[in-house]
């Protein structure tokens, strides 16, 4: 992931939100903390 070999770091572990994607966090080399989401209407846990 782009993410970690760039120097960020994972702050939460993706999770599905029911019908809508997948969410996870992260933080980057500077400390700000974002969100990405993917859109996945069969995401499900």
């Amino acid at each position: 992931m782009k993410v970690a070999t760039s120097g960020g770091q994972r702050i939460v572990n993706k999770l599905a939100i029911r019908g809508i994607g997948w969410l996870a966090y992260y933080k980057d080399m500077e400390g700000n903390l974002f969100g990405m989401l993917q859109a996945d209407a069969a995401a499900k846990q």
